[in-house]
């Protein structure tokens, strides 16, 4: 008897969750945003500073700042990222997401101009104009020794720089940029 019982209550606790999801479906699919997890809808104003993103945000732009969403998310290249540097304890700098986890990448040095130029997964970077970036020799010391060290970009890093072809208080400057210092993602409200 208690057996038949714990099956029919499994059977009507089953029957109600369908009918709970059933009944719920259309006002999901008429308003998706009120069923979104808190990972893509709390943001915080973000204040752009410095134009190393420039065109694509400017200095003083205000800017949603997402803090959970890569809760629910993979980082991703071309993701816009804030990101907490020890050099800068002002504020998180912002800056784009150029490669991650697993990439391949090198640089190459361009003798005609005495730069280098990134290449991930076959692929010379280009910043958001569709420019290829140009380091200096001698600014490209620290991510040079990145490179050579690592070929894949190794767990838990990625490369990050911002628009200007020379770098930028960016990977140019400080190596690969640990995962865990990125604050959150942002975007243009």
């Amino acid at each position: 008897m208690k057996k038949v019982l714990k099956i029919a209550i499994l059977i009507l606790v089953s029957a109600l969750a369908i009918i709970a999801t059933i009944a719920f479906w259309p006002r999901r699919a008429a308003n998706p945003e009120s069923f979104a997890p808190p990972c893509e809808t709390e943001h915080e104003v973000f204040v752009i500073r410095g134009d190393s993103l420039a065109p694509e945000f400017a200095d003083g732009q205000e800017v949603k700042l997402l803090p959970r969403y890569y809760d629910c998310h993979s980082l991703s290249a071309g993701d816009a990222v804030a990101y907490r540097w020890a050099g800068n304890k002002d504020a998180p700098l912002a800056k784009i997401v150029k490669a991650v986890a697993g990439d391949r990448w090198r640089m190459e040095l361009m003798p005609e101009q005495n730069t280098y130029q990134i290449e991930v997964n076959d692929q010379w970077l280009k910043n958001s104009e569709g420019a290829p970036y140009q380091i200096p020799g001698k600014k490209a010391k620290m991510l040079l020794l990145y490179a050579n060290s690592y070929p894949r970009i190794p767990e838990g890093a990625c490369l990050i720089l911002g628009n200007v072809l020379e770098g930028s208080d960016d990977s140019v400057k400080f190596g690969l940029a640990a995962q865990e210092n990125i604050v959150g993602k942002i975007k243009p409200f």
